[in-house]
């Protein structure tokens, strides 16, 4: 009895240990074992995590539907994809053809036409970046959902910030947005239920905020010093509660549509 009880044991351990085997693999590690990033996304399979040393990085990293749910994470405090040298300068990161579940984070993304570009990503989460001297911060299309953009830093961009359009259902929030030369974050054409919390909006050349869509939660936010708008909503059915919106130079708010305000502090709008 002894006997058998022992030996269950014994296979349960083996059975054990093949499955943690199966399930766990290390982490893909740049430029240890892969000379590029790209290399390193080509070789992973779903659920892989890479971990790229410090370095700088000039390449364009592209990462579609095959490679769902890994993880690309940046060791170290420069880590940098730089496009000053590729032709036309790119993208930088992009997730496509339903990319889901992917994680981006701690990288500094700089000198591309587009920081990092979600076309049709799904549950993607972009975290604690820095995103910064490109012609656009990030822009997301291609119906994205369920995305999340938060707590990174971009600024100095030739244009938007942050960009959305045709995209439902995301979460952008606590990154700051300073001194890009479009808006700092634009919602723009046939977007619905997006949340843009905590977000900190400081002397962008438009608009802090910018959204032209329906049923999107603004809330507690501050936009402050924007060239044109700290907060401008066009659309219905949108709550707009607890922002600081001051100093921006035409308005702190514009509404335009039936949309609801709610605590909000403000020195100059068109609301009634």
């Amino acid at each position: 009895m002894r006997l058998l009880r022992f030996l269950i044991i014994i296979a349960i351990i083996v059975v054990v240990s093949i499955l943690f085997f199966r399930v766990y693999r290390s982490p893909i590690v740049v430029p240890g074992e892969y000379p590029t990033i790209q290399a390193a996304v080509n070789a992973a399979v779903a659920g892989d995590r890479i971990i790229v040393r410090n370095g700088v990085y000039k390449e364009s990293i592209v990462i579609n539907g095959d490679k769902n749910s890994i993880k690309l994470i940046a060791r170290g405090d420069s880590v940098v994809l730089d496009g000053s040298s590729l032709l036309l300068s790119p993208v930088g990161i992009t997730l496509e053809d339903n990319a889901s579940s992917v994680k981006i984070k701690g990288f500094r993304i700089i000198n591309y036409d587009t920081g990092v570009l979600m076309d049709g990503a799904k549950s993607c989460l972009l975290t604690k970046n820095r995103i910064y001297d490109n012609t656009r911060g990030i822009l997301m299309n291609g119906t994205s959902t369920n995305n999340s953009i938060s707590n990174n830093i971009i600024s100095k961009n030739g244009n938007d910030g942050i960009n959305i359009a045709e995209s439902s259902d995301n979460v952008i929030n606590k990154n700051y947005l300073i001194k890009n030369n479009g808006n700092g974050i634009l919602i723009d054409s046939t977007n619905s239920a997006n949340r843009i919390t905590l977000n900190y909006l400081l002397k962008n050349g438009m608009d802090g905020i910018q959204l032209n869509g329906d049923d999107a939660q603004i809330i507690r936010n501050e936009s402050l010093k924007n060239d044109l708008v700290g907060i401008r909503i066009s659309g219905s059915n949108n709550l707009i509660r607890n922002n600081v919106s001051v100093d921006n130079e035409v308005l702190d708010i514009e509404n335009t549509g039936a949309n609801q305000y709610l605590d909000n502090e403000y020195e100059t709008s068109n609301l009634p």
